[in-house]
């Protein structure tokens, strides 16, 4: 049975990464295609639900057409990163919200077998984001973003959630997830 495992967080955490180490270490990568997305994004960006369903059911049959022939492959974010980013765009902030939008979209789509959440020292990832001069960073502009994610991280219940403190080495990172991997 082919199983994906999803990484999510805030820009600066260390997904990228940490998926580049893992996929040296011989797993399959597959990273979010947001720049195919970016035009049917820009389009639909606060248009209301049904744009949103359709964006991530684009989203999802790409996911799925990956992993048709694939076995335990990861992910560079997914479903959950589209639904905390419409909430925001909305103005709420509460898990209760995310919840409700989830168990309305989330039968349509394959969830993953783990989904992984990395978690940094603030002060550390918006350094990261600095240095890496990203004009994407629009999630350190309001604090609101960032305790949205907290509120999602701490009560996410959908598939197995695996919280990650990406404050490790690299090195240990990688062996914690190839540990969950295997483990299932």
């Amino acid at each position: 049975m082919n199983h994906f495992f999803v990484f999510e967080g805030l820009d600066g955490v260390g997904k990228t990464t940490l998926l580049e180490n893992l996929q040296k270490d011989g797993y399959e990568v597959f990273v979010n295609p947001t720049e195919i997305h970016k035009g049917i994004r820009t389009k639909l960006h606060n248009k209301g639900k049904a744009s949103l369903f359709y964006y991530l059911s684009s989203n999802a049959y790409i996911i799925e057409e990956q992993a048709k022939n694939k076995n335990n492959f990861l992910i560079d974010r997914y479903i959950t990163s589209s639904f905390i980013a419409d909430l925001y765009n909305d103005g709420k902030y509460k898990y209760n919200d995310f919840e409700k939008l989830f168990k309305t979209f989330s039968p349509f789509f394959k969830l993953p077998k783990i989904t992984f959440f990395l978690t940094l020292d603030e002060d550390l990832r918006l350094k990261r984001i600095k240095d890496r001069n990203d004009s994407n960073n629009y999630d350190q502009l309001d604090k609101n973003y960032s305790l949205l994610w907290d509120d999602v991280i701490q009560n996410y219940n959908f598939s197995k959630k695996v919280i990650i403190d990406a404050n490790k080495s690299e090195l240990e990172l990688v062996e914690e997830i190839k540990f969950y991997i295997q483990k299932g």
